[in-house]
């Protein structure tokens, strides 16, 4: 397992915060049908390699210090403290909102106000 070395922004202090699991074969395939991708055995293997070396690009990345960037100051709605700031967020604003006549048009199937949507949670889901 390997173990990450993180500054959080609460106190300043820094601490040595360990992965939370190794990438295994079992949590590609996990993320692979959360994702609706049917992976051979060998897919398998190759994406755990490209994901750990994502995975571990994105922990240097956070290892970065960009607290005097300007621009960067301010936390992600939602963020925990070990979440280094994001930059400055847009207002969340309400846009246009499009009637169910356009909508319907929209979508590949429709019968009046409903729409069919894919199942987004799998067989056991709640």
């Amino acid at each position: 397992m390997q173990e990450h070395e993180t500054n959080t922004s609460g106190d300043g202090a820094s601490e040595r915060l360990k992965a939370l699991e190794p990438l295994t074969s079992e949590r590609v395939r996990r993320i692979a049908a959360l994702s609706r991708l049917e992976l051979s055995e060998a897919d398998v293997e190759t994406e755990r390699v490209r994901l750990a070396a994502l995975l571990g690009y994105v922990e240097r990345l956070r290892a970065v210090p960009i607290e005097d960037v300007p621009g960067t100051e301010g936390d992600a709605p939602g963020a925990s403290e070990d979440d280094r700031p994001v930059g400055p967020l847009a207002p969340d604003e309400p846009g246009e909102v499009l009637g169910v006549e356009v909508l319907g048009r929209m979508s590949p199937d429709s019968v009046g106000a409903y729409f069919r949507v894919p199942r987004v949670l799998g067989e056991g889901g709640a």
